[in-house]
């Protein structure tokens, strides 16, 4: 049945991207929004953000989270759906701790989705032919670029490889022209693209893995698009590897058709229409979580993480990614200004020449130097005396005649 947000889901999504592509200038292929597999960020506006498929699920009241980090966390959570931004073919730490999570509950989903396509080529195509003016010309060099680079790519991954869950067979970037397997009730077609297909294991393979089993849901051009895999030790779990994302994301999903395919492929999941359950309603699953990773993949941490956003966490978030750098350059210009080294000349005060004071810390450093207390204390008391006499008048005794003192060393001088 197709889902009650169909066609009010693609209205919105169309504007979102409209506006946010309009948003950025587009003065450059590199300026438009196409962080791929994010839900927050630009990711809200990315031709390959995940965020109206997000919100999709939302619609039927589940609760949606994204992390990055494989934790315990995860085993709270019945449904994962991974969107690697990465062509890597060794997911060995990420797939052990995968197999642990299925192993550990019962009938959990684990939906996994291919790299292998980029919404930049099929926007600027659909774009690039509306367009005739000046910016349209701008619009085709840059699809040309995007192509050139999505060709390098290909040349690249020419070879087949099992990842530990399927065969990845390469293939040319196409357009496909017909669909089959039970994601496709009631369609002839849709707007996926395919170069990559996930094959089914070979029987050499599947020797490592005696206890799986396989199935293919959708079919693009007699090719499989999207494989299923059961294994008796996942109690009712299943593992689901798409080719790609190009009807998951969110340029695909303005494509009416495609957003037909999420629906059959949620029926197929068991999730109802008219319902808050997902999968069985004897579980009463409620939540999906989205596994978001880069090059690096996924990190699998042992310990639970605080679920506290750390300080560099907010600051990847709006406003405050906007706000910090521009307090930054501000405080640094505020740096420079004021610090007494790089900001504006001043006039220092020049010191007292009259201050009697100075000249007794300067006689007080010098007799410092000379190690010896008791030549020190026999020249304060001289002063003091001295001092006495003079109270006295010009005229005593004992300001008429200088004095001799002895030092330590047996010399004597005059007082």
């Amino acid at each position: 049945m197709f889902p009650r947000f169909g066609a009010a889901i693609g209205v919105r999504l169309a504007l979102l991207l409209i506006l946010g592509v309009q948003g950025t200038g587009v003065m450059g292929q590199d300026r438009l929004p196409v962080r791929y597999g994010q839900r927050g960020g630009q990711g809200r506006v990315s031709l390959n953000g995940t965020s109206a498929f997000a919100r999709l699920l939302q619609e039927y009241d589940l609760d949606v989270q994204s992390t990055s980090r494989l934790t315990p966390r995860i085993d709270r959570h019945d449904a994962l759906f991974w969107f690697p931004d990465s062509d890597r073919e060794d997911y060995t730490e990420e797939h052990e701790r995968l197999e642990e999570w299925l192993r550990s509950g019962t009938d959990r989903r684990l939906i996994i989705v291919g790299r292998h396509y980029d919404a930049t080529i099929d926007y600027l195509t659909q774009i690039g032919q509306s367009e005739d003016s000046e910016q349209g010309l701008d619009y085709r060099r840059w699809l040309a670029e995007a192509v050139s680079v999505s060709h390098l790519e290909s040349l690249e991954q020419q070879e087949t490889y099992f990842d530990g869950w399927v065969e990845w067979t390469p293939g040319s970037r196409r357009r496909s022209s017909q669909l089959g397997g039970p994601w496709a009730a009631g369609l002839e077609n849709a707007n996926l693209t395919t170069s990559r297909y996930p094959n089914i294991p070979s029987s050499e393979d599947q020797k490592s893995h005696p206890t799986r089993s396989y199935e293919v849901k959708l079919e693009a051009d007699g090719k499989p698009f999207a494989v299923a895999i059961q294994d008796s030790l996942w109690n009712g779990g299943e593992v689901i590897v798409i080719s790609n994302g190009s009807f998951l994301l969110n340029y695909g999903l303005t494509d009416e058709r495609n957003r037909q395919v999420v629906a059959n492929m949620l029926d197929d999941l068991g999730v109802e229409d008219d319902a808050d359950l997902l999968f069985d309603s004897n579980h009463g699953l409620r939540d999906v979580l989205f596994l978001e990773s880069d090059e690096a993949g996924l990190r699998v941490m042992q310990r639970e993480e605080s679920g506290q956003k750390t300080m560099w966490d907010w600051m990847t978030e709006w406003p405050f990614s906007f706000f910090i750098p521009h307090f930054l350059v501000l405080g640094i210009l505020i740096y420079f200004v004021f610090y007494p080294i790089f900001g504006r000349p001043k006039n220092l005060a020049l010191p007292s020449s009259t201050d009697f004071g100075q000249h007794v810390e300067a006689l007080g450093e010098l007799m410092e130097k000379t190690r010896d207390r008791a030549y020190a204390i026999q020249h304060i008391n001289h002063y003091h005396e001295q001092t006495k006499s003079d109270s006295r008048g010009l005229g005593s005794p004992a300001a008429s005649s200088l004095q001799k003192t002895t030092k330590p060393d047996g010399k004597s001088r005059d007082i």
